[in-house]
């Protein structure tokens, strides 16, 4: 049977969806980025509404803010969903829903140029330390967008999605160095780090009889009831406020006021 999986890496600052199609009898074709403004396969996980309540999504929700629109530029919002604000929880959920309708009415639109076969698979993958309430959450957006239904959406763990996308990439290169070699296992360390979110995974993978990944033994962290997300953006504060602490405290022990430029 032929048919096209979809992958949509919905991440805190950026989200990308690529598409790959299996040909019954043939390897794998290569993957194929869904493209928006300019050809550009990232696309700014951003949502603008103007003060009509229109919502404009991407590198329009930046055209948007830059042009001085009145409103409001919302990012970040994928974080909502596991904040203490139930005011800013609902409302993230609501901009994750008509975010991922506007990533499939641009998938309806390059359907033609992708290729893409009338059976889809669909995959969202989410952080390891999300409850099954927020994971389940995920999966229905793309449902609602119009993905596909309960028996053709599927949810992965950030972690998880990273390495079956990089063994379709380096699969050959890692089997000609006898790395991988079919149905032996070997153990697997994979870190993603996002804007939002860092995830370690540990598990055992292999290849099976079908040449088809698969990955046992899986433990990931930081866990679910663990207060530390580890993303770029927290790192970026920590650094910062040593960074601010440090010039402040240099300043006062020289003597010399810390000067603050205006702009």
């Amino acid at each position: 049977m032929n048919y096209t999986i979809i992958g949509i890496d919905f991440g805190t600052s950026t989200t990308v969806v690529k598409v790959k199609h299996y040909c019954e009898g043939m390897n794998p074709k290569d993957c194929q980025p869904l493209t928006f403004y300019k050809g550009n396969s990232c696309l700014p996980t951003l949502v603008f509404e103007d003060t009509g309540g229109q919502l404009y999504f991407g590198y329009d929700a930046e055209a948007q803010a830059s042009a001085g629109t009145e409103g409001t530029l919302y990012k970040n919002f994928k974080m909502d969903l596991i904040g203490n604000n139930e005011q800013q929880t609902t409302k993230g959920k609501k901009l994750i829903k008509e975010f991922f309708k506007y990533i499939y009415s641009e998938f309806n639109q390059s359907r033609h140029r992708l290729n893409v076969y009338p059976t889809i698979k669909t995959y969202v993958s989410y952080p390891a330390k999300w409850t099954p309430e927020t994971r389940s959450l995920m999966k229905q957006c793309a449902i609602d967008a119009g993905f596909g239904t309960e028996s053709n959406v599927s949810g992965e763990s950030e972690p998880t999605a990273a390495i079956y996308a990089s063994i379709a990439i380096h699969l050959e290169e890692l089997q000609k160095e006898h790395i991988v070699i079919k149905n032996q296992p070997i153990n697997v360390m994979m870190i993603d780090m996002g804007a939002g979110t860092s995830d370690i995974a540990i598990f055992k993978f292999r290849m099976d009889n079908n040449n088809k990944p698969v990955i046992d033994d899986l433990i990931t962290y930081p866990t679910v009831d663990n207060v530390y997300l580890c993303g770029g953006r927290e790192i970026d504060r920590l650094l910062g406020d040593h960074l601010s602490d440090y010039v402040k405290r240099m300043s006062k022990n020289d003597q010399v006021p810390l000067a603050v430029p205006s702009c």
